[in-house]
């Protein structure tokens, strides 16, 4: 552009050739592919990804995904004038996940899935409060693990649902979350606006035919939220219950009444933000 210093050759150019297989014999499901990654900056580089899944019987299956990924740095990170970095290496990850699916008759289902990331080379932007200097860099490693815990459960007119989410993780670099220098190559919790603990719960009846009534609920545990040049400050958790009723009219029409934060609930999704209060939706829906 016509800002950027010259002489700048600020461009770069991928071809990815992929290749996929899905391959299944008797209780097992094999999905396998590899990516070639040919860039004019960053050479050749190969991802792949491995996701095998085995039925064990009618109502339980079992699965892994293994894969890798290729991130290259954006233009602005290499070459803004004030906080661009040429010597950006590329982000590489391996990811794994793991679990199992059980099911049966009586309309009970469940999923359980555990998740490892490890990235190494991960970006990110530093500010030096005593020299006034910023730029992207890459640090050392960062890393996030959790699981996830996912059941339902169907009875005559009631269905219910619940899924509960566990995340952590840290990094280690030689910056804080804000950019500033530690000194010393240092490992710290990252998690930025994620909760480690996060809930939701359904409940729905159907009264007859024509009405519908659900309650929904979720909680979202305490989080950090980084500021910048200071300490990250604490994000208090919240807890949220919305009704939802529906009366059909016809197959193809319905009136409907969507009550949220019923308790009117103060809470901050993002720092230094305002979210809605006690409020509703009322609406008629109809499809040609």
């Amino acid at each position: 552009g016509p800002y950027a210093p010259a002489p700048l050759n600020a461009s770069m150019k991928q071809l990815s050739p992929y290749a996929s297989a899905m391959i299944k014999k008797g209780n097992w499901n094999l999905d396998l592919g590899a990516r070639l990654n040919l860039h004019s900056e960053y050479g050749s580089n190969v991802s792949f990804n491995l996701n095998p899944a085995y039925r064990i019987n009618e109502r339980l299956r079992s699965f892994i995904n293994v894969y890798t990924a290729f991130k290259t740095p954006t233009l602005y990170q290499l070459f803004d004038p004030f906080s661009g970095n040429p010597e950006l290496n590329p982000e590489q990850s391996v990811v794994a996940e793991g679990g199992a699916e059980y099911k049966t008759t009586s309309g009970f289902k469940s999923r359980l899935v555990g998740f490892y990331r490890n990235t190494q080379d991960a970006i990110l932007y530093t500010y030096n409060p005593s020299t006034f200097a910023a730029q992207y860099r890459n640090v050392s490693r960062q890393t996030n693990y959790g699981a996830e815990l996912e059941l339902s459960y169907q009875l005559d007119r009631w269905t219910f649902n619940t899924n509960y989410t566990y995340t952590n993780g840290n990094i280690r670099a030689t910056y804080d979350g804000t950019g500033a220098p530690l000194g010393k190559d240092t490992s710290y919790f990252n998690l930025y606006r994620i909760p480690k603990h996060a809930w939701y719960g359904e409940i729905g009846y159907r009264w007859n035919k024509a009405i519908y009534l659900q309650m929904q609920m979720r909680y979202l545990g305490d989080r950090e939220e980084f500021i910048y040049g200071y300490l990250p400050a604490k994000m208090a958790g919240y807890g949220l219950i919305d009704l939802y009723g529906e009366y059909k009219l016809s197959p193809s029409a319905r009136l409907f009444l969507d009550l949220k934060n019923i308790t009117d609930t103060k809470y901050e999704e993002i720092r230094g933000y305002t979210t809605r209060r006690r409020n509703f939706v009322f609406g008629f829906r109809f499809a040609l």
